[in-house]
């Protein structure tokens, strides 16, 4: 059994394809590659450019970093394209995302505030919390968790209503200070 022997790769012959069928798989191919190229030039140097090809069937492809109209608007001489518009959507997700980090950080900050000022007052209103635990009964642990359990859903039921409504953080600490004095 005899292997045929491989030509390997060959060069192409630099001239137009005549074969229909072929010159389109030849496009795409090539249009992909093209487009490849230009997104690791972007990522690799941060690159600003644009790139439109138009197919044999008079099809238009284009492929640009940031977007083509930013890119072509440069190149036509608008240099003061606004830079908002052409952040990429990752930089603006990233952006978003920050800011809700920092809303959840100033919320949890509000929590522990709240959380702490609780503390105090059930220290000062309760003989139970006034004893040291070594010193409490079974019994009066329970009571004990029973009330701080109670005292937990009442914040967590203020506040929840709060910013579910659209409140805001200070709004919301002050009602919940104002329903603990009552």
């Amino acid at each position: 059994m005899v292997k045929p022997i491989s030509r390997g790769r060959q060069k192409i012959e630099m001239k137009k394809i005549k074969n229909k069928t072929h010159l389109g798989v030849t496009f795409t191919k090539r249009r992909n590659g093209i487009f490849k190229k230009a997104n690791e030039l972007v990522s690799l140097c941060g690159a600003e450019l644009a790139i439109i090809l138009y197919s044999p069937g008079n099809k238009p492809y284009s492929y640009g970093h940031p977007n083509v109209y930013a890119v072509l608007a440069r190149f036509l001489g608008d240099f003061n394209v606004n830079k908002q518009k052409t952040k990429t959507k990752t930089v603006k997700c990233m952006e978003e995302r920050y800011a809700q980090l920092k809303e959840i950080e100033r919320l949890v900050e509000a929590e522990k505030r709240i959380a702490r000022e609780l503390r105090e007052r059930v220290v000062r209103g309760s003989p139970i919390a006034m004893t040291p635990r070594e010193k409490l009964t079974y019994r009066q642990m329970l009571e004990f968790r029973a009330m701080l359990k109670d005292l937990q859903l009442r914040i967590s039921s203020v506040v929840q209503r709060r910013l579910v409504n659209g409140g805001d953080i200070a709004a919301c600490v002050s009602q919940v200070k104002q329903q603990l004095e009552s």
